[in-house]
């Protein structure tokens, strides 16, 4: 995947560094649930994480322009944009104007000209792999690269994996298939209370 190395890199340097990380994340199914997975991540690592969600109604699509100066007073170096991001160049400029980096974890096609984050985590930047894949499943893939020699974290997320690639209408081919295989059985024994509920109301 494009950019996932340098992604990597500099999460780990926030951890050197002692920097608060601020993931913002769409309000879809989608963006939920690779938000949670990136939080469960990158807290696990260390990091101080903190996790704001998009407000459509009130914002519209992505990361709007209004909550760069709240960003600001956040002290945060680091922002995670996730199921978002990719098409918004001027807003990714503007933060980087103010000492503030950004990844970007999204599966949606770039418009010319795409943004310039530090890292841009999207399939469709270069060949035909991983185009299937979701926000979550791209939020898997990162969480591997992160932690590589340990894999009962992967399967501990398989559960959101599945529910975001379900709810996000993506392609049950390839890899797609496997985590919702493995994901659905992860989901009927989750350990998370509002997913449990969940099972338990639809059965």
């Amino acid at each position: 995947l494009p950019d996932l190395a340098k992604a990597v890199s500099r999460l780990r340097h926030a951890l050197r560094a002692n920097e608060p990380v601020l993931i913002f994340g769409d309000s879809d199914v989608d963006g939920i649930t690779a938000s949670a997975i990136m939080y469960e991540s990158l807290s696990a690592m260390g990091l101080s994480v903190s996790v704001r969600l998009s407000n459509r109604l009130a914002d519209g699509y992505g990361f709007p322009a209004v909550l760069i100066k709240q960003v600001l007073r956040m002290g945060v170096k680091l922002l995670i944009l996730v199921d978002c991001g990719t098409n918004q160049r001027q807003e990714i400029q503007t933060l980087a104007d103010h000492g503030i980096e950004t990844i970007v974890l999204d599966h949606h096609i770039p418009v010319e000209p795409p943004a310039r984050p530090a890292a841009l985590i999207n399939p469709y930047r270069g060949g035909e792999a991983y185009r299937e894949l979701c926000s979550a499943g791209l939020a898997f893939k990162l969480t591997h690269a992160l932690w590589p020699s340990e894999p009962e974290r992967l399967v501990e997320v398989l559960d959101l994996v599945a529910l975001g690639t379900l709810a996000d209408y993506a392609p049950l081919r390839g890899e797609n298939r496997i985590f919702v295989t493995l994901g659905l059985t992860q989901l009927c024994h989750t350990r998370r209370v509002a997913l449990k509920q969940l099972c338990d109301e639809v059965g």
